[in-house]
Formats: C-alpha cells, structure tokens, sequence
C-alpha cells in the first residue's frame, strides 16, 4: 500500500517537474535545465518502470541507441567535435523520460500557458520588429532548438486534438 502510494506520489512530482521544464523554456534555460536533471533523476530513480519501460519501448530504444552509436562511429571517423555531437547525444540522454507518468490535468495546463507564452513571444520580438535589432533566438543557444521545442508543443497540441475528436465521435 506504502509502496504504490510512493509510486503514484513519484509519478505526479516527475509529470510537474517535466512540465515546469517545457514553461520555463520561455522564461530562463538555465532554470528549465534544473526541472530537466531533476526529472531525470526522479526517473532513473525509479528505475523498475523504466526498465519496464524500455522493455515496452524496446524497438524505439533499440532505434536510439543505434542511431547514437552511428553517429559516434561517424562523429570519430570525420575527427568531429564532442560539441558538434552533442545535439544528437541527447535523445540518448533523454531515454530515462519514457518512464514519465502522463497526467492529462498537469499537461494540459502547461500546453495552454505555453501557449501563452509563445504567442507572447512572437507578439514580442516579431511583430515589433522596429524596436528590436537582433533576431530573438528564443531561450536556448540556437534558434534551432527552441523552433524544435515549439515544433514540439504544436504537435502534442495536434495530436491531443485530433485524439479527443476520435474518442468523442466513438
């Protein structure tokens, strides 16, 4: 009984803590790296349902590792930088966050106040252009990523649509 209260306890803390991660992308990097390394050790820690996990998600698993395995295989061969394969590194780093509870009321919430917050953004550094001489590259160190994380956002919110229509008309 203890046990599966600590579990479900765990799950609601690593959701928040995942979460706050995609909000503070639009406030402070740094912060939202904090909710990310907690949320990861929060996930190794509880180590059984990873690996259940992963057992599950052993294809996708199995996909990743290959994939980082061939880009280090790659990376050495070309005398790449550590700092040029870093970008791919992460997913590989990122595989713990399988094991992340979804919570439907948590994430919810974050998708509307990112929302929010993207569109303030946008409203902010793009249509105000004359204000501000610099290209707003958004919290992270490449335009890239942050594109990638609102890419992100927009597709769960795609996905999360499409998904309640398909169980309303059933």
């Amino acid at each position: 009984m203890i046990n599966m209260l600590l579990r479900k306890n765990l799950s609601i803390v690593q959701s928040i803590l995942f979460n706050f991660y995609i909000l503070f992308n639009f406030i402070s990097r740094d912060i939202s790296y904090m909710f990310l390394i907690m949320t990861l050790i929060l996930c190794i820690a509880n180590y059984k349902k990873l690996f259940v996990n992963f057992k599950y998600n052993r294809s996708l698993v199995f996909s990743i590792v290959c994939f980082s395995l061939w880009i280090y295989m790659i990376g050495s061969y070309h005398d790449s930088s550590m700092r040029e394969l870093d970008n791919y590194f992460r997913l590989l780093i990122l595989l713990p966050l399988l094991s992340l509870g979804y919570i439907t009321k948590y994430f919810n919430i974050t998708l509307i106040i990112s929302t929010m917050l993207a569109a303030i953004d946008f409203s902010i550094f793009y249509l105000n252009v004359e204000s501000f001489s610099i290209r707003y590259q958004g919290t992270s160190g490449y335009p890239i990523t942050f594109a990638s994380i609102l890419l992100f956002l927009s597709l769960i919110s795609i996905y999360r649509s499409f998904d309640e229509t398909n169980q309303l008309q059933k």
